[in-house]
């Protein structure tokens, strides 16, 4: 019987390109992953803001009383820090809700010949009057602005780490998502 001279397996330069070529595309699948992932974290926060948006309209437009009493309307506040976003009734906070992820509120945009009220140097309301659901933009806190009194919509944009994703809020209550 004869014996051959080269035993079965891998020479080490196969070994070697292999791996290479794993390490490559382990490394290009990670930083894929991880831009996947914070679109995710972004399209949640994007879902959270329009879920408020929706639910205030809701609670407007059905006429819900608000702790055991008529609410006057009812509203989404965006604070100056632009990470926390409140659900109200009148003056009372019903539910305050971080975003999360580090996605921020960036900028709303009214579109007016003014220049823009944006934050952090404002708050700024989407206010539901109650069992109308009409729409109206509100900046400080309830200060009057002739600059958004004829504005028809508000573009609200928020920032993740490496994209951002704008909300368009119409006073005839549509909400478009780009």
């Amino acid at each position: 019987m004869l014996k051959s001279a080269h035993s079965p397996g891998y020479t080490l330069i196969e070994l070697l390109i292999t791996i290479s070529i794993m390490a490559i595309l382990s490394t290009i699948a990670f930083v894929n992953f991880k831009d996947f992932a914070q679109e995710g974290v972004l399209n949640r926060a994007v879902g959270q803001v329009q879920t408020l948006l929706r639910l205030a309209q809701t609670n407007a437009t059905t006429g819900l009383k608000c702790n055991d009493s008529p609410a006057e309307s009812w509203m989404i506040e965006f604070e100056t820090n632009q990470t926390e976003i409140q659900l109200k009734c009148k003056s009372s906070s019903i539910d305050k809700q971080a975003l999360e992820g580090g996605v921020t509120v960036d900028a709303i945009l009214t579109g007016s010949v003014c220049s823009d009220r944006s934050l952090p140097n404002n708050t700024m309301s989407v206010v539901y009057s109650n069992l109308s659901g009409k729409i109206d933009f509100v900046w400080n806190k309830g200060k009057q602005d002739p600059c958004i009194a004829d504005v028809s919509s508000i573009k609200i944009t928020l920032k993740g780490k490496n994209s951002s994703k704008s909300l368009t809020v119409f006073k005839g209550g549509a909400i478009d998502i780009q």
